[in-house]
């Protein structure tokens, strides 16, 4: 029996094999499938978008979209803040340059290969340290080098910081600088390349003498017109309601005019999560628990800090900088004396007021600083200041004692200058009491605080006002978990029972909730109206789920206390618009388009068997209008407004001809040009010519680069990042 089995085997060994390696390859091949699938038509993982079937990848976009935003900060001068960050709706719009330079960048390369063109360091250091620098080396110049308000550049002072600035590594402090101007370096070497590919087509601009003759004749050459229209505000738009067929039919016409990305129509409602009466209860019951564990215990600063949203503080404030209704309040009860909890902007707070004082309501200080991590100890540091306040005494000026003593210059402009402190600054208990209480305007002193020793000088006070020291207890009124809890429940019953896209709308009508749109969505939105945080979940679903998809999203429990349920109500592909997406546009357009059809042809009745322009304005029952000095270029018409075309049709008109109906901005006209003033001719042309070449150089670089964005096929994913 063994045996038979064993001859059965041999006989089937070469389909086994088979199918282990049939099985060995599908393995291999997987991953394969799985990490090149654009082979078989599809993108890799990390593509952002296309160029003209050319793929983007997601991490070349984000390190130029990083190198934008670092080029904002740094030439902005944010940089010298570094907890700044841009706003969400700044920060997207940084991503929407980034994108576009982006994808000029992609384009342009091409370009670049096929003339040659490069840019040479020596043209880009030239460029940095020329006498007439660039707007954007003068804003380095001012910002790191030189903020002379003079504004004068120093070639030599430039070449100078470079030179100190390229030596310098991370972990030096000032590396900022360094980063700041590589950020320079790679703006400039793409704005200099692009405007020597422009210049390649914009110096090649000629204007021959009858072009700079026929544009003289335009702007100076007159003419006297006789105008009579119907204008379209005569007929009422209910009377014209286009049909979804005609709109059709117009957009297929005008199908070019409306190129457009893939666009995604959300309809969508959300459960806001709101605290019940039973949350409100809670929180004044934590309020006053709290506050009576801080009458017992008398540690008041250690409970606020621990319990209340807002910190212990030692300011002192005057009455008009207390934003709350219990101002009066803190400045009318006993001090020791404690009021609430009251229900403020959505908080249970308890104020207690702690001191109430005259005090200046600001101090102008200036200082010199021996720091103990420097010295060592306190003692070795006020051996500093005592130094600094002997030189003091003896008339040393202020600039030197901080550049031979301190270790805070502060301003550059004013040495060791601390500004104007407020008594509302929470300072440092030994620092306020030596500037608002025991010090006036003109007096030097020194004093000992944790960070070191100070020489401090008061050099001017503000105007005494009344002021409270208090501190609160305060706790917003938040949704607790079973408020949490109940509310989601009621967003799942209408997913599961409206969660279809026929009874969607209609589950909004029987829950009582709005109906929400944001419609022609390109994925690169902020956030959805009604929402408060950043809604990319939401986009990033809608460019993935296929139309009438519903889903609830309860992320945004977290960031903005709503549940939202989501339907995509209309895909609308690339360049491929529908009546539904454009209704709005495209019926104003066909309101406009009938409403000149119906002129023209009242006009073109009126107009049969008349002799004159006077009889047809009688049989119209409208006035004839006079216009004088219309000129080609200058469109504006007396009595009707700015109409390129009556202006345009006047030009070429001859003497005493009645035009043909004009369809303008406002209506429908008959024009009669009745004389022409024609303007001498200059003897030379020069003049023109140049003005005009220069005015073409100056539109030409923004239309070339648009006219290479428009002709390009470009698909954006970005969606899927961001």
């Amino acid at each position: 029996m063994t045996l038979a089995v064993i001859m059965q085997m041999r006989k089937r060994v070469g389909l086994v094999i088979g199918f282990i390696g049939v099985a060995i390859v599908l393995f291999l091949m997987m991953d394969v499938l799985q990490s090149n699938s654009q082979l078989f038509g599809g993108q890799p993982e990390n593509t952002i978008g296309t160029v003209n079937g050319e793929t983007l990848a997601y991490e070349a976009f984000d390190q130029r979209d990083r190198q934008v935003e670092k080029q904002y900060l740094y030439f902005q001068g944010y940089w010298q803040d570094p907890s700044f960050r841009f706003p969400a709706e700044d920060r997207a719009q940084i991503r929407n340059l980034a994108w576009n330079e982006f994808v000029i960048d992609n384009m342009l390369e091409d370009e670049y290969r096929n003339t040659g063109l490069v840019l040479t360091d020596e043209e880009l250091q030239n460029a940095i340290f020329s006498n007439n620098p660039r707007p954007e080396v003068r804003n380095f110049y001012q910002q790191v080098v030189d903020n002379d308000p003079s504004g004068m550049f120093m070639p030599d002072r430039m070449r100078q910081a470079v030179q100190e600035i390229r030596n310098l590594t991370l972990e030096d402090e000032r590396y900022p600088l360094r980063d700041f101007y590589e950020q320079l370096e790679a703006y400039l070497k793409i704005e200099m390349l692009r405007s020597k590919y422009i210049n390649l087509f914009s110096k090649s601009i000629y204007v021959p003498t009858w072009k700079a003759q026929l544009d003289f004749e335009r702007k100076n050459n007159t003419h006297d017109v006789r105008i009579v229209g119907l204008q379209y505000a005569s007929l009422a738009e209910e009377e014209i309601e286009p049909t979804d067929d005609e709109l059709a039919a117009y957009l297929k016409k005008n199908l070019a005019k409306y190129r457009s990305p893939e666009t995604r129509s959300i309809e969508y409602t959300i459960f806001n999560i709101i605290p019940s009466p039973t949350d409100t209860l809670e929180t004044r019951a934590f309020v006053e628990e709290k506050w009576q564990r801080i009458l017992t215990d008398g540690r008041d600063s250690l409970f606020i800090n621990q319990f209340s949203e807002t910190r212990w503080t030692n300011a002192y404030v005057p009455k008009d900088e207390i934003l709350s209704r219990m101002a009066d309040t803190l400045f009318q009860i006993p001090v020791g004396e404690y009021v609430g909890p009251v229900l403020e902007d959505g908080q249970y707070r308890t104020f207690k007021v702690y001191d109430r004082k005259v005090l200046p309501d600001s101090v102008h200080v200036r200082h010199v600083f021996a720091s103990m991590e420097r010295y060592g100890n306190i003692d070795s540091a006020m051996a500093v200041v005592l130094a600094a306040e002997e030189d003091y005494r003896q008339g040393t000026p202020w600039d030197t004692l901080v550049v031979r003593y301190s270790d805070d210059r502060g301003n550059e402009m004013a040495p060791g200058d601390l500004g104007w402190l407020s008594p509302s600054d929470n300072l440092l208990p030994s620092i306020f009491k030596a500037v608002f209480e025991e010090h006036n305007p003109g007096d030097a002193f020194t004093l000992q605080t944790g960070q070191g020793a100070h020489l401090m000088e008061i050099i001017e006070a503000g105007t005494p006002k009344e002021m409270v020291r208090y501190n609160v207890m305060e706790r917003s009124i938040t949704p607790g978990s079973q408020t949490r809890d109940s509310i989601y429940t009621l967003a799942s019953r209408f997913y599961t029972r409206y969660g279809t896209p026929d009874s969607f709308t209609a589950g909004i009508d029987a829950y009582g909730l709005t109906a929400r749109y944001a419609d022609n969505q390109t994925g690169n939105e902020i956030s959805l109206p009604g929402m408060g945080e950043p809604s990319r979940e939401i986009f990033q679903w809608a460019f993935e789920a296929k139309e009438n998809d519903i889903r609830l999203f309860k992320n945004y429990e977290a960031t903005d206390n709503k549940y939202v349920i989501a339907r995509l109500a209309r895909v609308v592909p690339e360049n491929k618009p529908t009546v539904h997406s454009l209704r709005e546009e495209l019926r104003s357009k066909m309101i406009l388009e009938k409403k000149a059809q119906m002129l023209t042809e009242r006009i073109a009745a009126a107009s049969a068997g008349a002799s004159s322009l006077d009889q047809v304005a009688t049989a119209l029952g409208e006035q004839v209008k006079m216009s004088s000095s219309i000129t080609f270029n200058a469109q504006f018409v007396e009595g009707i407004g700015v109409e390129p075309n009556l202006a345009g049709v006047s030009a070429g008109l001859p003497e005493n001809a009645i035009s043909s109906p004009v369809k303008g901005q406002y209506g429908v006209y008959l024009v009669q040009k009745t004389a022409t003033n024609v303007a001498t001719l200059p003897q030379d042309f020069s003049t023109s010519k140049n003005q005009m070449r220069a005015a073409q150089r100056n539109r030409f670089g923004t239309n070339l680069l648009e006219q290479i964005r428009s002709a390009a096929e470009v698909s954006d994913h970005r969606y899927k990042y961001f």
